[in-house]
């Protein structure tokens, strides 16, 4: 089969989760399929076994021409030629943005949130019209999706008495660890090239937690700092490391930047840590080195608050840890969460607890036989998270596509001009057409 995989995110040496997710794809199918990547930049990385192309009108054309499926998170591009091909279409719903979105411009002008949302909305309805097949990443998730599968007729009585579980319309495939176990390619907090010179670090002696991620607005780095701050008070050998630089493909850094750094950062000060206890690495880590961060450290550490965002997540950092087998503590309410408690993976506390917190770091730091255990879970827990395994329903979709969207070409016409309407309407009433205004003046300055 030809494989089409569509990124909305960017693909390089560099990468966040949506991007490393079609990277770690496209690997896997190109083992009995003919795969095209696309992405949004010009990427430096050539693959062995695939190709990888940047998008653009006219590769992006030739693209779906081409192809037996199409594979895609569904934003970032024209919609209208995804709505008119005939091709077998897997929408990406592992990362719900329709809910993601309303934590993440929760500081924005009412007005500009609402512009965003309902444009988010309204695309992924049309998604979830014109999909044949869908993946998702855990079981609140799926609620959540048929919910709104319901919503857009997707679900009604022809389509339960065929099925009545909606397996032929839904796959679960969350984010997936390679095989290979990380590897170590240079020592990170110790010698001539340490990423912090002078520090009072010390690998060998010290118990180092990592936040392997950026500090998006939805986590809680403070009360992790606080409890740090604490056990600094009467103990120097336990030290906490966030690697919490911008987007890989920012240019911007005013939008772009992890939106709780700053203040983690100047919470650190004011509690005389920083540097000393707490340590900030503001570069983002390229995807094939982030092995050597974890070889080096004892714990992995994430940190949210209770919100929706967090009831319909799929922590990748916390697979990150299960891939190094790192004893974790985090925050409950999330998916990960719940795995972290039921098979004694780590410890897990409650929302901005720093005492909790406090005694969590404690405890896995001296208590050696608890923290062996943890990671001996980890390592029968982390199989069923290997890319190879948790493919399989996609595998089976891609070696027999199928539809299961019948829209007609006048259906999908009359969809599409009420998108625009739509569109159009939500424009005017957020004032969305001062934004497109500005990035047209910006570019005929350029």
């Amino acid at each position: 089969m030809n494989i089409l995989l569509i990124s909305s995110d960017s693909i390089d040496v560099k990468m966040a989760g949506p991007g490393i997710r079609y990277w770690e794809f496209a690997n896997h199918l190109a083992k009995e399929h003919d795969v095209l990547l696309l992405t949004p930049n010009q990427s430096t990385l050539t693959p062995p076994n695939f190709r990888l192309l940047q998008r653009n009108d006219r590769t992006f054309s030739k693209a779906l021409q081409q192809a037996d499926v199409v594979i895609t998170q569904g934003f970032s591009y024209p919609l209208a030629p995804i709505m008119m091909m005939e091709k077998p279409l897997v929408v990406d719903l592992s990362f719900p943005l329709t809910i993601e979105l309303l934590e993440h411009h929760a500081h924005l002008p009412l007005q500009e949130a609402n512009l965003s949302h309902r444009y988010c909305v309204e695309r992924t309805k049309m998604l979830l019209r014109r999909g044949d097949y869908f993946l998702y990443s855990h079981e609140a998730l799926r609620d959540y999706w048929l919910g709104m599968f319901t919503a857009v007729n997707r679900l009604h009585p022809q389509q339960y008495r065929q099925d009545p579980d909606a397996d032929t319309l839904l796959g679960c495939v969350p984010f997936g660890l390679p095989e290979e176990a990380p590897v170590q390619t240079r020592p990170v907090f110790s010698g001539e090239n340490a990423i912090f010179p002078q520090s009072n670090i010390s690998p060998g002696t010290d118990t180092i937690l990592l936040w392997g991620g950026g500090l998006w607005k939805w986590f809680d780095p403070c009360s992790l700092i606080r409890a740090m701050g604490e056990i600094a008070a009467t103990r120097n050998d336990i030290k906490l490391v966030f690697i919490c630089g911008k987007r890989a493909d920012s240019k911007d850094q005013r939008t772009n930047i992890a939106y709780s750094t700053d203040d983690a950062i100047a919470l650190s000060k004011q509690l005389g840590v920083y540097n000393q206890h707490v340590f900030f690495h503001t570069d983002w880590v390229p995807y094939a080195d982030r092995g050597s961060y974890f070889r080096e450290v004892q714990l992995g550490v994430s940190t949210h608050y209770k919100n929706l965002e967090t009831r319909f997540s799929f922590r990748t950092r916390i697979l990150d840890y299960l891939w190094a087998e790192l004893p974790i503590i985090t925050t409950g309410g999330d998916a990960l969460s719940k795995l972290v408690e039921q098979e004694q993976l780590g410890i897990v506390t409650e929302p901005e607890n720093v005492q909790q917190l406090r005694e969590a770091i404690l405890k896995l730091a001296d208590d050696r036989e608890f923290a062996a255990q943890c990671r001996e879970n980890i390592r029968q827990v982390r199989q069923q998270f290997l890319w190879n395994n948790l493919m399989k329903p996609l595998d089976r979709f891609c070696a027999a596509p199928y539809r299961t969207s019948h829209l007609s070409g006048l259906t999908t016409f009359t969809d599409l001009a009420k998108f625009y309407m739509t569109t159009g309407k939500i424009l005017i009433q957020y004032r969305g057409y001062k934004k497109i205004l500005q990035k047209l003046k910006s570019k005929m300055q350029h």
